[in-house]
């Protein structure tokens, strides 16, 4: 059964400018007619306005026969977004100028160095209650264990915090 597409292409056209209009009171307005369309990079179509100019135009086939209007050719990027190269624009946005990466190191390291005296005065007033036999009376069995393994926590921390601190001045 073949359908007339002619027909169907004016009852479209007719329905979207119906649409059109009731949407305009809302500041909703239709992009033009002769806006231009492509599939940028990662095979996203575009549609721009009459001004702005578009990339180079895809590869147009020829038609199969008569009635089916000409078919952009498939390209790499079309079909697989992670085939095409990102240019050095791209990967340019996403570089970090040397001094805000300077500032950014000298602020890690100093909340690095404010965990590290925070852990450090934690495990001290933990040491100094283990080894008080006054205050470690007043501990039952299982606080007495907890307070064991915060010990073993805070100095694992400070073990962490140390390689961290070391990795981060070697960077700098």
């Amino acid at each position: 059964m073949k359908t007339n597409t002619t027909a169907s292409c004016r009852y479209l056209a007719s329905a979207c400018a119906a649409l059109a209009s009731m949407l305009a009171p809302f500041g909703v307005h239709a992009q033009s007619a002769d806006a231009s369309r492509y599939v940028n990079a990662q095979g996203v179509e575009v549609i721009q306005g009459r001004r702005v100019a578009p990339p180079a135009a895809p590869r147009v086939d020829a038609p199969a026969s008569a009635d089916e209007p000409p078919q952009p050719q498939a390209t790499a990027a079309r079909t697989n977004p992670r085939a095409a190269d990102a240019g050095p624009a791209k990967r340019a946005a996403f570089q970090i100028a040397a001094g805000e990466q300077d500032a950014r190191d000298r602020d890690r390291l100093a909340i690095l160095n404010e965990e590290m005296r925070s852990e450090n005065a934690a495990l001290e007033s933990k040491i100094r209650i283990l080894q008080s036999p006054a205050m470690r009376a007043k501990l039952d069995p299982e606080q007495l264990k907890r307070l064991q393994e915060t010990t073993l926590e805070h100095e694992k921390n400070i073990r962490a915090l140390t390689s961290e601190i070391n990795r981060v001045k070697k960077s700098m």
